[in-house]
């Protein structure tokens, strides 16, 4: 079941955040992805081949 895999933390950005803080965030915490959020609201999701698409990387 997915509830047996899942990463109860996951990692979060703000919506407002840079492209290259959200890569720095990555790096930091070994991860591919990040939650997007507005204040408490989850807004999205942001995966490191999305920093590869638009050459962040």
């Amino acid at each position: 079941m997915a509830k047996d895999i899942m990463n109860t933390n996951p990692k979060k950005i703000d919506k407002d955040a840079l492209a290259v803080d959200a890569l720095e965030v990555i790096k930091q915490n070994n991860v591919t992805q990040l939650l997007v959020t507005n204040g408490n609201k989850y807004f999205g999701i942001i995966h490191l081949h999305d920093l590869l698409q638009e050459g962040i990387i």
